[in-house]
């Protein structure tokens, strides 16, 4: 979303903006192009394309400018805008500056390959490698030096990370699992599978899919085992794990919501619309009658929630009486509505949503007139929505 509000998407076939007055996809240039990722700022957008070039574009209208280009064995993972003329680029080769007159490999010798980068409000660029985690404090400035964040653990492949609204840093890795940069602290907390709840802080599983954040700054967190609630101001975990404690449901979660009122809905990947009961500690099963493979959980209004589902369509259910309704190419007249296989949501408003479906594209869905508008779906080649 830009400063100004606008919406613009990235997908496999060029680059669109979202037209709120028509609801429509405006193509906005890049024709027939993967655009892998964007950024939008006050003065265009930065544009990447198949991984390997940036660009940017002033506007919709004007020639876009290319930035950086790597060579054909080098791969684009992210990049950030340092200010209105200097980017640096996160590659498999290290980190690279792009400044008007020429390109600069920064700090080869420590950096040889960066995975992720992201620059915080403090303008503090933070970088991953394969296995580390380096601030660096201004770093087009000489005598600029990445500084290695301390670890209480051994990181290994660390792959991504995640700065919240709180500016605490998730590093996610190939295979040692989820871990914290904690608030107002040099270290790095291990969020590990350690097999006990308590005065720690742990998940449960190893195969997570699923997280959200509630009112008090507490973590859920899903995965093949169960839930764990990460308890961050007093440093306590508790174990909710699959069975008796979810209905008896031994399905992996798939998905977690937490509403505007606190309270925490979980989608299973067979199994029923569940919501948790803070007075009993167990997730209550809300649509016994279903076994679903749920795959994205949004609240519509204070009263309603819409969920998508792998193969069965799409739900809303009523919070108070518990009324659920499906839309599905059985229940949908419109002829555009031609999948049951959706995957995501985001709302547009009580009415309105998009949905991505596996299969057949992009489409904004009208709830009341139970009607649909196609964009790029299948007879269109059918590209993944990538980024909104």
């Amino acid at each position: 979303m830009s400063p100004s509000g606008e919406i613009w998407v990235a997908m496999t076939n060029g680059l669109f903006r979202v037209e709120v007055a028509t609801k429509k996809l405006i193509p906005s240039g890049y024709n027939n192009q993967n655009v892998t990722s964007i950024k939008v700022s006050e003065g265009g957008i930065y544009v990447v394309l198949e991984e390997n070039r940036i660009e940017f574009m002033g506007d919709s209208k004007s020639v876009p400018k290319l930035l950086f280009n790597v060579a054909n064995n080098q791969t684009i993972y992210g990049f950030e805008v340092i200010d209105e003329t200097n980017l640096v680029v996160a590659t498999n080769y290290g980190l690279v500056a792009v400044k008007p007159d020429r390109t600069e490999l920064l700090f080869k010798d420590i950096l040889p390959s960066v995975m992720a980068a992201y620059l915080d409000i403090n303008s503090v660029l933070w970088v991953t490698t394969g296995n580390a985690l380096f601030q660096i404090e201004s770093p087009l400035k000489d005598g600029s030096y990445p500084k290695i964040v301390q670890a209480n653990f051994d990181v290994n492949q660390v792959l991504s990370f995640f700065v919240d609204s709180s500016q605490q840093i998730w590093l996610g890795t190939q295979n040692d699992g989820l871990f914290l940069q904690a608030r107002n602290s040099s270290w790095i907390e291990a969020v590990t599978d350690s097999g006990s709840e308590g005065n720690s802080l742990s998940t449960i599983g190893t195969s997570v899919a699923a997280i959200d954040i509630d009112s008090a700054g507490d973590v859920w967190q899903g995965s093949n085992e169960g839930i764990a609630k990460l308890d961050w101001n007093n440093n306590i975990t508790t174990y909710y794990p699959l069975g008796m404690m979810h209905d008896g449901i031994s399905s992996q979660i798939s998905v977690i919501e937490i509403d505007s009122g606190d309270d925490v809905w979980v989608g299973y990947r067979n199994g029923p619309l569940a919501k948790f009961n803070a007075k009993t500690k167990m997730f209550e099963s809300q649509t016994s009658d279903l076994k679903l493979f749920i795959t994205d959980i949004i609240e519509l209004n204070a009263d309603t929630l819409l969920f998508t589902t792998r193969s069965n369509g799409v739900f809303t259910f009523d919070k108070t009486d518990k009324k659920l309704d499906q839309f599905s190419t059985k229940t949908v007249t419109d002829p555009s509505w031609i999948t049951n296989r959706f995957q995501t949501s985001l709302k547009v408003t009580d009415e309105l949503v998009w949905l991505g479906s596996f299969d057949s594209g992009l489409f904004l869905f009208n709830i009341s007139q139970k009607t649909v508008e196609k964009h790029f779906g299948k007879s269109e080649t059918a590209p993944f929505l990538l980024q909104i």
